[in-house]
C-alpha cells in the first residue's frame, strides 16, 4: 500500500496560488470589490465579473469559443 506524499509548503502555496476560484477573486479585489463580497460571489458572477473588468483593460471575449482572445 503506497502512501501519499506529505505537501510540502511549497505544495501548499503553489496549489492556493493557482486555483483559479483565488485567483478570479483576487482579480476582483485589485479592481476594487471588497474582499468578502469577491469571495462570497457563485462562480457565473465572479467569472462575469471578471470578464468585465478584463474588458475595461482592453481584453476582449470570445463568446464561442468561452476564452479570451488572443492579443495583437
Amino acid at each position: 500500500m503506497s502512501r501519499t506524499p506529505t505537501p510540502t509548503p511549497l505544495d501548499t502555496v503553489r496549489r492556493i496560488a493557482t486555483d483559479p476560484v483565488v485567483i478570479e477573486c483576487l482579480l476582483l479585489v485589485k479592481n476594487g470589490v471588497p474582499f468578502d463580497v469577491a469571495f462570497s460571489l457563485d462562480a457565473e458572477t465572479r467569472s462575469a465579473w471578471c470578464i468585465v473588468f478584463a474588458g475595461f483593460e482592453g481584453a476582449q471575449f470570445d463568446w464561442d469559443a468561452g476564452h479570451f482572445k488572443e492579443r495583437g
